[in-house]
């Protein structure tokens, strides 16, 4: 609820603070954290949105080493991939003998995985995507398959190694909590408003 109120706050005084913080909050788990990539849906969007995103992504990628990747796109919705290259570029290497079976090669560039992606994004949600956002490849075949029974459920459902899991969710609520604390101290003149 805090996160809540703080964004619909800068949303009414600063849209450019709000996309920013939306996207510093959501993916702080690849900002702060060893996540490689994190998806984030914009909804109701204008074209300002649009007008002032290439300014942001050169400010994520300044700040942050925060690469994105438009992986969908209408008039007013966005479908964003915010990624760290050595990271997305590791996962993907480290799973290419599942992803072969989706037409991924080895021998692909960066460009050519995001562009296949995308491709398939297109026609619906490709399942491999969870291999991007970090997911471990068990918990991505078990969900393929409708696997019901899932020991837990936090950042995604977990199959395999319940343990590993909650490592890393704590990893990524860390981080949720660094990106909360960078946006509050970014925002300093925000902060009388914010008060009243």
């Amino acid at each position: 609820m805090i996160v809540f109120n703080l964004f619909h706050q800068m949303k009414n005084y600063d849209y450019r603070t709000y996309i920013i913080s939306q996207i510093v909050y959501y993916a702080s788990p690849t900002i702060f954290s060893s996540k490689p990539s994190t998806i984030i849906n914009f909804n109701n969007i204008d074209s300002s949105f649009y007008k002032m995103l290439p300014s942001i992504k050169a400010e994520l990628q300044k700040n942050f080493r925060l690469y994105t990747y438009e992986l969908f796109k209408e008039s007013n919705r966005c479908l964003v991939l915010f990624y760290k290259k050595e990271l997305l570029l590791n996962v993907f290497r480290e799973n290419i003998s599942f992803l072969s079976s989706f037409g991924y090669k080895y021998d692909m560039t960066l460009n050519q995985i995001l562009n296949l992606l995308k491709e398939k994004y297109a026609l619906s949600c490709p399942h491999e995507i969870g291999i991007f956002l970090g997911i471990p490849k068990e918990d991505v075949v078990a969900f393929m398959t409708n696997n019901k029974n899932f020991k837990l459920c936090g950042y995604w459902k977990v199959y395999s190694d319940e343990e590993k899991a909650k490592r890393i969710f704590a990893e990524y609520d860390r981080a949720k909590n660094l990106a909360l604390n960078f946006i509050y101290n970014e925002y300093m003149h925000l902060k009388k408003t914010f008060n009243n």
